[in-house]
């Protein structure tokens, strides 16, 4: 499962104008007309539809707009393009300690269609624990909430990767277990992925 653009982004017609965040986001996405006159009100509208989502949930495969606690009450708006962030124009260091998250939709229109991936040949995936019990968590970060546990040597499902990598330095796996979906931190020294439910 994941993101896919359903508009493309350029970073070449990204605007440059200082103060301008919103509508230098919007132009990159082809987005001529604009619908919110902050990136604050931007922010808040994809919070209101449910389109907002943390930074540990991009998918590095999508263009889509990040927004940013700035000094100024309107915030900030950029891009994360495949990874690289864009801000009025240009590349910069994503400042991660102060992003509020991406969102789906940028000044209202929406960027990227949420689809679920499908592993080649309907293949599954299983996600095992072999040396010590995995915790399965609500997002792909060690601070979000537990939701079970899954015992050394029973398998779940695998539904999707998550590439962004947390603090810690590692991947997450989203897995299906005893009817809770949620993510388990991918540390092959001690997890096992597997084609076969073993």
């Amino acid at each position: 499962m994941g993101y896919k653009n359903c508009l493309s982004f350029n970073p070449r017609k990204m605007g440059r104008k200082a103060g301008w965040c919103l509508q230098n986001t919007r132009l990159g996405f082809g987005i001529n007309s604009g619908t919110f006159a902050t990136a604050l009100q931007d922010k808040n509208n994809n919070a209101a539809h449910g389109t907002l989502h943390a930074l540990s949930e991009y998918d590095y495969e999508t263009a889509v707009p990040v927004y940013i606690d700035s000094v100024a009450t309107a915030e900030h708006v950029g891009v994360l393009d495949h990874g690289v962030y864009y801000s009025d124009g240009r590349k910069a260091t994503l400042p991660t300690s102060r992003v509020f998250g991406w969102g789906e939709l940028c000044d209202g229109v929406r960027v990227v269609n949420y689809v679920k991936k499908e592993v080649a040949h309907n293949m599954l995936i299983y996600f095992k624990p072999v040396k010590e019990s995995c915790v399965l968590r609500s997002a792909a970060n060690k601070q979000s909430s537990k939701l079970a546990i899954i015992p050394v040597g029973v398998s779940a499902t695998v539904t999707g990767f998550n590439v962004v990598f947390s603090n810690d330095g590692y991947e997450w796996v989203r897995v299906n277990y005893a009817g809770h979906q949620g993510f388990c931190q991918l540390d092959t020294k001690v997890y096992l992925l597997t084609s076969k439910d073993i």
